[in-house]
């Protein structure tokens, strides 16, 4: 059975046979309890199954029925059986490059290149503010020279732009070697925007096109 199909025939024993205040204390076992162990038994089947449909019918199942913690259960269940199941282990290459380098980093999926692009941004904000030598200057626009500087301004949003696409190719570019399984390319966008872009391999010997847009 699929899993709306395990979804619908929960729901379905459930109108059948309702939950009972108290269980039989005799020891004899009822069809309706055969039913209402059936019943639970269908949760850890729907978590096993690690997929998006599964978390989908179990987080389905909590709204109906809130006051079962069984259903919570099996639904946190699910999603780390989602997650053990997408997850891609690294190669003992890459793993070497790692544990060599303290800077790489492995980015399988967006969320992963997100982090990266930020330790990047907080890399290059360091640069720009706390260094001996801060590149604050880079970003700004004056008349004269030395110390007779005027009518400061800071440069426009496209030349922010390109500063901060620039920084970035040189961070955690192709040549930075600071990304050991995938290509990071950062570049210019629409108008003010930075595109990084990443190709991440994925189980099945798949390729996948990562993608992360920078609003400037």
């Amino acid at each position: 059975m699929v899993e709306r199909q395990l979804g619908t025939l929960y729901l379905h024993l459930s109108q059948v046979f309702p939950e009972r205040a108290s269980l039989n204390e005799s020891g004899f076992v009822s069809k309706q309890d055969e039913a209402t162990r059936a019943r639970g038994n269908l949760l850890g089947v729907l978590a096993s199954c690690g997929t998006s449909a599964a978390c989908a019918e179990l987080a389905n199942l909590m709204k109906l029925f809130p006051d079962r913690r069984g259903i919570a259960w099996n639904y946190h269940a699910a999603i780390k059986n989602k997650r053990r199941n997408a997850w891609s282990s690294p190669s003992p290459e890459e793993v070497s490059i790692i544990l060599n380098n303290a800077k790489s980093r492995l980015v399988q999926s967006e969320q992963d290149l997100l982090e990266l692009v930020i330790e990047s941004l907080e890399r290059i904000q360091q640069k720009l503010t706390d260094s001996m030598l801060p590149a604050a200057e880079e970003l700004w626009r004056w008349q004269g020279s030395g110390n007779r500087r005027e009518n400061y301004e800071p440069k426009d949003e496209e030349a922010f732009s390109g500063y901060i696409a620039r920084r970035l190719m040189e961070d955690i570019g192709p040549n930075a070697g600071v990304v050991v399984n995938c290509e990071v390319q950062p570049k210019r966008g629409s108008r003010t925007d930075i595109l990084v872009e990443a190709t991440a391999k994925t189980p099945g010997s798949d390729f996948e096109r990562l993608t992360l847009v920078i609003e400037v």
